[in-house]
């Protein structure tokens, strides 16, 4: 670009023609997060703090200054790296538009300087750009923490860490920017290139996990599944995710980070170096890549308007063998359209888009080749099943099992992702028992959705030996892959039943599943002498009030039971209460309690019973007798009202006919005296995960209390009670019969 060989003088010459972009760089990073951090800071209200923290206000609003150190300072938060992502492009933009203007290119080309050398210094240019501006807008923000007074709330070190992180990022997108200017001709088509680059892995990643929501019976869990692993984008994600995981090291996808930023620097010098000068102006500077990129394009998109047409059909349960010719139609269409719109962009002139109709053909018949691979899984992805001797470690998760439902409390006492917290806390080594559960699992599972054709009202109508439950498998491979599935475990099914008895009755499932709430939860509880600590013994209608101590000794003896779970013991096993406690501080009232557990006790868990017993807290000293006036008893007769409206091609039963099924009835008395052993709270059964003793809810029990009773002021005039399935009293069936 000049006439001298230095590499400053270079430099400096291509600076004097980048003065716009240095405005808008020092804008983006020295000036803007400065501004807004120091209006943020000024922004804090003390007394606001002190009204609803109290001694507390401090420590709260250095937290929250801290937070915002780190998103304006740091890289925190999706802030930085959008900003990031706007000026790798605009240095890239900024510096190689020049190609793909014949003007400026014969310009520039005619100066005595070497192709390579003028390449580099644009390069390195638009890197020193980013790295001056960057830096003199964190050593402002530390001048604006400290000048506030909390130079001591955010590290040089955690803002040199982020630094580092982003400058990877940065070159990922800036080198991603110069490739997609290098193989395209006009700076249009660049931009064109450059959002494709970015986006094309996400779309595929996002199509394949659409295939699979279709035609897959077992899904993915991980959510790292549909981020890009060949692009900064996702490779950065992966960074942060891993560093703000416990003791997460993001080492490794840095490293990988630094690998793409390095092999797409190479290529796109490589590319700059052979890139032929006369083609400045046309779409493509490399004609061969023409029909390739045409047919990577429109296959994606021709493959979409078949997978749409599946959805839309799914969803109205019309996706069967005779549709599947509509869709081949579509794809054909589809394939016509896409390739023509391609290529008249390709060759900017709409006369041209019905040409190269071999091209048609190609992407109709790939398209097809991908939605029908996927619809049979000839690869055999979802029904995969490792060798165990290929396993390190395994995650076996009951979906729901002693209610314990999506995310979990971390170490830290912080809310965890319920996948990540297995991943991280359960390391089972018994593979054998788990890889023969799941193909037992899948083998039944598909049986059982062939006997009824697919059809999911039969399936889940089907009868009581088809029970299905969710469960998460995770396998960690020798090899270093980490395999994710949910799964559908045949609970009534006597194999599969001593198997998971087999894996859940280890140390390690037991340790793993309910790590942090069992063997952390006294430490956390021991800690508490600045937290508000509610705990009680109950079934959910009667409480025993625990203090501090005797939750501690409570869990302790909890601990003790663990160690001896048995779950083919307790399949046959109602709950006999729960242990249930929160941990509040002055702050959390408003967003709810930091910790909050429920912890199910068995009639069979002896030191948890003899614990509660000498204390005298056992819920069997209630009776319903003494605190209801009347019970009343409905059975609406669901079967037989649905019988009756396939007999008459009815879509649904008018309030009158309805009637007729319903059949009611009031116990009080010495009948509501031998009713009560029969009946049990909601909290003790409703949902069982292994199949065992779960509540009737085809009977509909009301309780009703007594009038200025003590049950009466906390639920109201009723309350709602069940029968356990096949335990029903006689002269109850007899009374609500038809």
């Amino acid at each position: 670009m000049t006439s001298r060989s230095s590499l400053w003088v270079s430099l400096m010459q291509n600076n004097k023609r980048r003065l716009w972009q240095w405005c808008l760089m020092v804008l983006l990073f020295a000036v803007l997060p400065v501004l807004v951090f120091l209006i943020l800071i000024m922004s804090i209200n003390e007394s606001q703090y002190l009204i609803n923290y109290g001694s507390k206000a401090y420590d709260q609003i250095r937290q929250e200054v801290h937070r915002y150190a780190s998103v304006f300072i740091g890289a925190s938060g999706g802030l930085k790296p959008v900003i990031v992502t706007f000026g790798a492009a605009l240095t890239a933009l900024g510096g190689f538009s020049y190609i793909n203007d014949r003007v400026k290119l014969d310009f520039y080309e005619s100066m005595p300087q070497k192709k390579s050398s003028r390449f580099f210094v644009i390069w390195f240019n638009g890197i020193v750009m980013f790295i001056l501006t960057y830096v003199t807008g964190m050593l402002l923000g530390f001048a604006v923490l400290t000048v506030s007074g909390y130079g001591d709330l955010y590290t040089m070190n955690e803002a040199i860490r982020d630094f580092g992180n982003i400058t990877l990022y940065y070159l990922g997108v800036y080198h991603l920017f110069i490739l997609s200017m290098m193989i395209t001709g006009t700076v249009f088509a660049g931009i064109c290139a450059f959002a494709v680059l970015s986006s094309y892995e996400a779309i595929i990643r996002l199509m394949i996990a659409a295939f699979k929501g279709i035609f897959f019976r077992y899904k993915y869990v991980l959510s790292e599944f549909m981020e890009p692993v060949v692009s900064p984008y996702g490779l950065y994600l992966k960074v942060i995710a891993e560093a703000d995981r416990t003791n997460g090291d993001p080492s490794k996808y840095l490293i990988m980070l630094g690998v793409f930023d390095l092999a797409v620097f190479i290529v796109s010098l490589l590319v700059y170096m052979k890139r032929p000068r006369e083609k400045a102006g046309r779409t493509l500077v490399f004609k061969w890549m023409a029909e390739p990129l045409k047919i990577l394009m429109a296959v994606p998109a021709v493959t979409a308007a078949g997978l749409i047409t599946a959805q839309t059909m799914n969803a109205n349960g019309l996706l069967n063998v005779r549709n599947m010719v509509l869709i081949g139609v579509i794809i054909l269409i589809a394939s016509i359209i896409a390739c023509a719109l391609i290529q008249g962009v390709f060759e900017l002139d709409i006369r041209q888009a019905f040409k190269k109709k071999i091209q048609w053909i190609v992407c109709a018949v790939l398209a097809l080749m991908i939605f029908f691979g996927f619809k049979q899984d000839i690869l055999g992805i979802d029904r995969y099943v490792p060798d165990p001797s290929e396993v390190a470690s395994a995650v076996f998760a009951p979906e729901g099992y002693d209610g314990l439902w999506g995310g979990r409390i971390g170490a830290d006492l912080k809310y965890m992702d319920m996948v990540d917290f297995y991943r991280e806390n359960m390391y089972l080594t018994d593979a054998e028992s788990i890889c023969e559960l799941a193909g037992l699992s899948m083998e039944k599972y598909d049986e059982a959705w062939d006997k009824v054709n697919d059809d999911p009202d039969l399936f889940y109508g089907s009868d009581e030996s088809n029970m299905f439950s969710q469960a998460i498998l995770l396998y960690r491979m020798k090899n270093g892959r980490l395999i994710a599935r949910e799964i559908s475990i045949p609970v009534k099914n006597d194999r599969a039943a001593e198997l998971v008895d087999k894996i859940m009755s280890t140390q390690e499932f037991v340790r793993g599943f309910y790590s942090v709430e069992v063997y952390d939860a006294d430490t956390a509880i021991s800690d508490t002498p600045a937290m508000q600590l509610e705990a009680r013994f109950t079934d959910g209608v009667h409480d025993r009030r625990l203090d501090k101590d005797e939750l501690i000794e409570l869990i302790e003896m909890y601990k003790k039971d663990m160690e001896t779970f048995s779950y083919k013991e307790r399949i046959n096993l109602l709950p006999a209460g729960y242990i249930r406690y929160s941990i509040s501080t002055q702050e959390s009232r408003f967003y709810g309690p930091i910790q909050e557990e429920s912890l199910v006790v068995y009639p069979c868990m002896k030191n948890c019973i003899k614990y509660i017993n000498d204390k005298g807290y056992s819920l069997d000293g209630f009776s319903l007798y003494d605190e209801a006036e009347a019970v009343i008893i409905t059975n609406p007769h669901y079967d037989e009202q649905n019988e009756y409206m396939k007999e008459e091609g009815l879509d649904y039963l008018p309030d009158e006919l309805q009637e007729r099924f319903i059949k009611s009835k009031e116990y009080s008395g010495t009948d509501l005296k031998e009713l009560e052993a029969f009946l049990y709270p909601g909290d003790i059964g409703m949902y069982r995960w292994d199949g065992g003793k779960d509540f009737d809810v085809s009977y509909e029990v009301q309780i009703v209390y007594k009038r200025g009773g003590e049950k009466a002021k906390r639920f109201g005039d009723l309350n709602y009670y069940y029968f356990v399935k096949d335990e029903i009293p006689e002269n109850v069936v007899n009374d609500l019969a038809l």
